[in-house]
């Protein structure tokens, strides 16, 4: 009989990002319903559970889940201008008309970027939340545990 291996590491759970208190903040679970549509042509309601933070008592997001949704517009944002580039100026004679309709494609691309509002809100709050935390630590800005005992 062969030895199972056990692997006894354990998934950290993701702690949620508050964009507005830009902190890991306690939170509470609010839960929702979403209508969902079935194979068979019927639907169902599925819950999911979204963060809320207790401070602000607004949503938040995990970080993860985030930069999966931006890298992906950015993903589909950049194979429609490769692809409007190709049809504009390869496929077509370089005219005035496939010029503009290739502005507008890219400007439909940009607008794509735009899309995921709040995952880049909390990406940008996440990212100046780190910097601000390196210029405190290189600084000495972060207050010992003598200086914080004594004052």
């Amino acid at each position: 009989m062969e030895d199972e291996i056990v692997d006894l590491e354990f998934e950290v759970e993701e702690q949620p990002w508050c964009s507005n208190c830009s902190d890991f903040t306690d939170y509470r679970r609010k839960w929702t319903s979403v209508t969902r549509g079935d194979l068979d042509g019927g639907v169902y309601s599925e819950n999911l559970e979204i963060p809320s933070c207790i401070i602000c008592c607004s949503e938040m997001h995990f970080l993860k889940s985030s930069k999966m949704l931006v890298r992906f517009t950015k993903m589909i944002s950049l194979l429609c201008i490769i692809i409007s580039s190709l049809f504009c100026f390869y496929l077509f004679d370089a005219t005035i008309a496939s010029s503009l309709v290739w502005v507008l494609l890219v400007l439909l691309s940009v607008l794509i970027l735009k899309l995921p509002k709040r995952a880049n809100k909390a990406l940008e709050t996440h990212h100046a939340f780190i910097h601000a935390q390196k210029i405190k630590v290189t600084f000495g800005a972060v207050p010992s545990d003598k200086q914080s005992i004594e004052g």
